[in-house]
């Protein structure tokens, strides 16, 4: 007896050590949204104008080389060799508003990366919740199926006693075939659930505990993450288009190099170069940049407001779904209950010649319906708790 408790107890705590939870199936999701590479190209985004900004060189660096002589003109042993580099410098401004580009595309990662988790919270959520009710229905049919083989006995039995007829047994055998139907489509459907689920999660078995508890402390709309990427996509393009302004002209061009000339009569003469070019006037394509640029501006402020709207939109319906959730499933379990009693008493009726089979199989259709939607009262009441903390911006962990 003691090696039997022994036993039972190391397979309950080795269920409970390898039991999945959310947090170990996170990952796995995360890793399958095409959106975490954004994450890498915001990282890349952010170093290349941050080393741009360090930088007191605003472009590529031309080598200029440069021979004369006079060979084909007075042939007087005149040669000339120069040798330097061209490249522009930062215009005032265009260094600063590199910078604030770098800080937003640097932003825009971190805050990428609270989208991300919620977008895979949001994955995760869902497909746990369509694999449960899947589930669910799939379970009740087996059920229904193993009642109507029940019934279909205890009328075959009538009807061999002589007690009910042939027609009643001809109705049990076609509620037997709807109901083995059933449990053909509910497999199939939770089939598609659970390989779903297995194919982003890398797993079979639900997280346990599956329920989640509402989030005490609710984050205002300005901490939502997905409102938080929104305003870092808005400031990206605000320091892109201060860009644009402080590029309108074109940027000067230091040269820096050294000359070596000689002839028959003087020996060689070398010669330092500094050289600095200044543009004179306006790009006049820049008006043209500039109003483009604060066009992208007001589109990404039109999308941040637009997903504000929406934010409190999803707020206030999750609020409700949860609340009529709660209505509902006591509503569902007063219905089970009356449900439960009036099979009994319909059966009992049958059994005594009370009812037709007509009535029985109506009433056994409405009481597995009522106890199905009962369950399934019970599970979406918790679906709407995850649902409210996807609509709060709380991801799961």
């Amino acid at each position: 007896m003691k090696t039997t408790l022994v036993f039972l107890s190391a397979l309950t705590l080795s269920a409970n050590v390898w039991a999945v939870t959310y947090s170990d199936l996170l990952p796995n999701v995360i890793n399958q949204l095409p959106q975490k590479q954004e994450l890498v190209d915001f990282q890349t985004l952010s170093n290349a104008n941050q080393t741009a900004a360090d930088s007191w060189i605003a472009g590529d660096v031309a080598l200029n080389l440069k021979h004369e002589n006079d060979s084909l003109t007075g042939n007087q042993g005149f040669e000339s060799w120069e040798g330097g580099a061209r490249f522009p410098v930062w215009l005032p401004g265009q260094s600063g508003s590199r910078q604030q580009i770098g800080d937003a595309y640097q932003s825009l990662g971190q805050f990428g990366q609270q989208h991300i988790q919620l977008m895979a919270s949001k994955q995760l959520r869902q497909l746990v919740w369509q694999t449960k009710k899947a589930e669910v229905r799939l379970k009740f049919a087996h059920k229904d199926l193993k009642q109507t083989q029940i019934l279909v006995e205890l009328v075959s039995q009538k009807v061999d006693a002589g007690e009910s007829p042939k027609f009643d047994l001809l109705l049990a055998q076609k509620s037997l075939l709807k109901a083995q139907k059933n449990v053909a489509q509910k497999e199939a459907a939770y089939q598609v659930a659970q390989q779903n689920y297995a194919q982003w999660t890398q797993q079979t078995d639900l997280p346990s505990p599956l329920a989640e508890t509402l989030a005490s402390q609710t984050l205002s709309l300005e901490q939502h993450p997905n409102y938080q990427m929104m305003q870092a996509q808005v400031k990206a393009e605000q320091a892109k288009l201060e860009l644009a302004k402080a590029s309108q002209r074109g940027n000067p061009t230091v040269y820096v190099g050294a000359k070596n000339e000689r002839d028959n009569q003087t020996a060689d003469n070398s010669i330092l170069i500094a050289e600095v070019s200044f543009p004179i006037g306006v790009d006049p394509t820049a008006p043209s940049r500039i109003a483009e640029q604060r066009q992208a501006v007001s589109q990404r402020q039109i999308a941040q407001n637009q997903a504000k709207q929406q934010l409190q939109l999803n707020l206030l319906q999750a609020k409700e779904a949860w609340i009529a959730a709660q209505k509902t499933a006591r509503l569902s379990e007063q219905q089970n209950t009356l449900s439960t009693e009036a099979m009994k008493l319909s059966e009992m009726a049958y059994r005594q010649g009370e009812t037709s089979i007509q009535n029985l199989l109506l009433m056994k259709q409405q009481y597995f319906e009522d106890k199905l939607n009962f369950k399934l009262a019970k599970v979406t009441r918790l679906e709407t708790i995850a649902n409210l903390n996807q609509a709060l911006g709380v991801s799961l962990k």
